[in-house]
């Protein structure tokens, strides 16, 4: 086989990978909210939310794909639409926190995940390659994780060449 088919095939796997992973991310994130399966592995069910800064709309539609494709209606599942930027200072995370616990009384049980998506929108004015910049994002993500006792699932986006793995800091694979 020709070595740029390969590649081509190889760059399309990864372009079909990339498209995937957010409708995977929703597949697991419906199935915690719903208390089934995911994947053929028990979930513990409790409130989802979603943090949706990249694209509020895109979240939004992935939804209702799932629900239509499954034939249900998902319940426990909370969509952040508004900015939130974890970098510039305490007050988004504060305020994140507090719409995760208004959110969980609303529904009557715990949030079991929070999905940032993604890092890039969450950290708007940090430097991605930077320790200090990255540590203090990593810092408001724990914090939110420590306060609402929610796992929180990173949506990051891999650099120009998925090859050499995610953007950013070494921090971040460690977070």
């Amino acid at each position: 086989v020709p070595a740029f088919m390969i590649s081509e095939l190889r760059r399309a796997f990864e372009i079909g990978f990339l498209l995937f992973v957010p409708f995977l991310v929703i597949d697991m994130a419906c199935a915690i909210a719903r208390g089934v399966p995911w994947m053929g592995r028990q979930v513990e069910q409790g409130l989802v939310v979603y943090v949706a800064a990249e694209s509020p709309a895109s979240v939004k539609g992935r939804l209702q794909a799932y629900q239509i494709h499954h034939g249900v209606k998902v319940p426990n599942f909370a969509i952040v639409t508004a900015p939130v930027n974890l970098h510039s200072n305490e007050i988004d995370t504060e305020a994140l926190i507090l719409a995760v616990k208004q959110v969980e009384r609303l529904a009557g049980m715990p949030a079991k995940l929070v999905v940032g998506d993604t890092l890039a929108r969450l950290s708007a004015g940090a430097n991605e390659n930077s320790g200090e910049d990255m540590g203090l994002v990593v810092q408001r993500f724990d914090r939110i994780r420590a306060e609402t006792g929610a796992h929180f699932l990173l949506i990051h986006h891999s650099g120009k060449d998925a090859a050499k793995g995610a953007r950013g800091h070494s921090s971040l694979r460690a977070a």
